[in-house]
């Protein structure tokens, strides 16, 4: 299960957010701290939680800030997954099958086999994945990165680890420097 990324359109939302006040470019070293184990969602398997931090280190490093055991950053990240319904009675498109509505307005494809001419919801998951960047020495949260949308649970590891980086680089895209 991971989310799959496009800010602004497509399958994932993208949001980010700053603390004005923070000095990003006094931020030269980072390392991550891991969320309790009764934190984590089921899912997000340890394989996918290292594709994670694989991401963000290369975004990181592209930006020279590097890995370090006394850092300037701690950077934490965690999945939340929320049980959706798209409602077929009330949809969103003029389109005439869920497949479509669900590709233009969800960002993701159905393989139902309904039209929307049939009663009833078809449930699905969807993904926040969170990346917290706070200030090593006040505790302080300077930026914080978030991708939303469709989980999908038969994706092969390639799929899963194309899915995590196109996510983590949109995040990035609006980290500053």
């Amino acid at each position: 299960m991971l989310l799959l990324a496009a800010a602004g359109c497509g399958t994932v939302r993208i949001n980010t957010g700053l603390d004005p006040t923070a000095h990003f470019d006094s931020y030269h070293t980072f390392n991550f701290q891991r969320p309790a184990a009764e934190k984590q969602t089921p899912g997000f398997t340890p394989e996918v939680q290292e594709l994670v931090e694989i991401a963000i280190q290369r975004e990181f490093e592209v930006r020279e800030i590097i890995p370090s055991a006394q850092p300037d950053l701690l950077v934490g990240f965690y999945l939340s997954v929320q049980e959706k319904k798209f409602d077929l009675q009330n949809p969103t498109s003029g389109q005439h099958s869920v497949s479509g509505v669900m590709a233009d307005y969800f960002g993701f494809t159905y393989r139902s086999g309904q039209d929307l001419n049939h009663m009833g919801e078809i449930p699905y998951e969807e993904g926040t994945l969170v990346i917290d960047v706070a200030d090593a020495r006040t505790g302080r949260l300077v930026w914080q990165g978030l991708a939303k949308g469709v989980l999908y649970r038969d994706e092969t590891p390639d799929q899963i680890k194309h899915r995590v980086n196109e996510a983590v680089r949109k995040m990035f895209d609006h980290y500053p420097r």
